[in-house]
């Protein structure tokens, strides 16, 4: 039955077989036409003899142009019919001859333009053939031209279940890839790291935290379109030592986590070290070698969970950084000494902060691939200005981390809205506007009170013309104020669907303009001061990354 399946193949076939016996033909085939690479790709024939199938199958992979018979259906009107092939004027002679003599319909199959001035949506082409030359009435052109209209009904409807299950496994790919490098990122990391805590004492595996050393001279050097080409070099680079069962994960700035499933101390210890060698070996213009921090620990040896081992690990890496760097480092709780308390919370007491905190983070990335990294921009330029006017590590990663959910709450708006090219009405910019309130109400944790608050206002102006609450001066929050110009600077110059990026110089003019109304006064120089130096700028990413 036409339609009974959503698989493209199995369509095809049915419709090959339904015109077949409709039409009393001979033989009856079904192709699938590819509009984008401009070729057949698929061919169902009910046509048993296996030399015919194979002369018919031929046509996989070629286009009109090389189709005779497609070429035929392929004129104005979409149902044509050759009472006898032989003496058929459009078919070149040695096709003619090939075919014989012997009737034939070709059927077109397109959907209706998808705009009223746009073009019909070629799917492909139906042909039943007769042993035999044949008159055909005007009941079996009608019979032809409502099958034509079932299968292509049909063939649209397979086709569009299959790009739209394409489209969800491309979704939920980006949903687990890092923007930048395409590596899992630490959603998959976190589901591994859960999948060995279930596992117990049965998980053998070791880890490595791999952190680049001194990448700010990088940026420096190449700006940070070579930083970025830079990353994704060390993350093939890892990517390609790793074996079946390994994962190498992108964690933030330039760290990474490779885990090692049945691997102990020494294993992992030597493939850090072939890391750390292939790593000083991808070329840098105009830079020193690379080189790579690593901290190694193996569980059950250095722990007695999953965690205990992570934590391990990233204390080794420490002790990597503090000695010298450019060197791998076994955890050894004789000489690695743990990240104690000491002022200030802990790596360890950040656990479920920084995983709830990247969960959110991650939800509001996937949903737009044209913007996935815009959070991670923001929290960027926010960490640098932090840094530049003086905060401590503690609050610049705050507001790093702030400025990654401060469109947390888009999560609630439509896609109408959201993501419309054109200009937004009254009712669509009140709807948009209810984005920073829907983000604070989102991020309950207790870890993430000044961060909600920050969210909450990051729209607000020191004019007291922003939204949600109309706050001015004093009453809005300094960090707030922070996200603002970071916000509105990423926005401005980062390319987008409909249009391009701002150039640097403009976007600096607007805040300028914006001075003292739309944006802090104070805070704006501090900005441009840290875009006058890329050194200034990496200062966030060192208090994170630890680079």
């Amino acid at each position: 039955m036409i339609g009974a399946s959503l698989d493209t193949g199995t369509t095809l076939r049915a419709i090959a077989d339904a015109a077949g016996r409709a039409l009393g033909a001979d033989r009856a085939s079904a192709y699938e036409y590819d509009p984008v690479a401009g070729v057949v790709v698929d061919v169902h024939t009910t046509e048993a003899d296996p030399r015919v199938r194979r002369a018919l199958e031929w046509a996989r992979g070629r286009g009109p142009d090389d189709l005779p018979l497609w070429r035929m259906v392929l004129q104005d009107d979409p149902i044509v019919t050759v009472e006898d092939v032989s003496r058929w004027p459009g078919l070149p002679a040695a096709v003619a001859a090939r075919l014989g003599s012997g009737a034939i319909v070709g059927m077109r199959l397109e959907r209706p333009p998808l705009t009223p001035d746009g073009p019909p949506g070629l799917l492909g082409a139906l042909f039943c053939s007769f042993a035999g030359p044949r008159r055909f009435s005007a009941e079996e052109r009608s019979v032809a031209r409502g099958l034509a209209n079932i299968a292509t009904l049909a063939l649209a409807n397979a086709r569009t279940h299959a790009e739209a299950l394409a489209s969800l496994a491309h979704a939920e790919r980006l949903a687990d890839e890092d923007a930048l490098t395409g590596l899992p990122n630490r959603r998959v990391l976190e589901r591994r790291i859960d999948a060995l805590d279930a596992a117990g004492a049965a998980a053998r595996f070791a880890v490595l935290i791999l952190d680049l050393d001194g990448f700010k001279v990088v940026n420096a050097a190449h700006g940070r379109e070579g930083g970025d080409a830079c990353l994704r070099a060390v993350a093939r680079t890892v990517e390609a030592a790793l074996r079946p069962g390994d994962l190498a994960s992108r964690i933030g700035g330039e760290e990474f986590v490779v885990l090692l499933p049945g691997t102990g101390p020494k294993g992992a210890w030597l493939m850090a070290e072939r890391l750390r060698a292939r790593i000083a070996d991808i070329p840098m213009p105009g830079c020193a070698p690379l080189t790579a921090s690593v901290g190694i620990a193996a569980f059950p040896e250095h722990g007695r969970s999953v965690g205990d081992a992570v934590h391990a690990a990233d204390a080794a890496m420490y002790e990597a950084k503090t000695s010298g760097r450019d060197r791998c480092v076994v955890f050894d709780p004789r000489t690695v000494p743990e990240q104690a308390d000491g002022g200030g919370r802990t790596r360890g007491g950040h656990e479920a902060y920084v995983a709830s905190v990247l969960a959110l983070a991650a939800a509001v990335d996937a949903r737009d691939p044209h913007t996935r990294a815009h959070s991670d921009r923001v929290g960027a330029f926010a960490a640098a200005i932090a840094a530049r006017i003086g905060m401590d590590g503690d609050r610049v990663e705050e507001v790093r981390i702030a400025g990654m959910l401060h469109d947390v709450g888009k999560v609630g708006i439509s896609d109408a809205v959201l993501f419309k090219n054109g200009a937004l009405t009254a009712a669509e910019w009140a709807e948009m506007r209810r984005h920073p309130e829907i983000g604070a109400n989102l991020l309950v944790h207790p870890e993430l009170a000044d961060v909600r608050s920050w969210v909450l206002h990051h729209h607000e102006r020191p004019d007291g013309r922003g939204y949600p609450h109309g706050l001015a001066g004093d009453a809005i929050p300094l960090e707030a104020l922070i996200l603002g110009i970071a916000d509105a600077y990423e926005a401005m110059t980062a390319d987008r669907p409909y249009r391009a990026g701002m150039a640097e110089g403009d976007a600096r003019a607007e805040l300028i303009a914006g001075r003292g109304a739309q944006f802090d006064a104070d805070l704006v120089d501090a900005f441009l001061a840290v875009l006058d130096s890329p050194a200034a700028f990496d200062l966030p990413l060192v208090a994170i990354g630890r680079g």
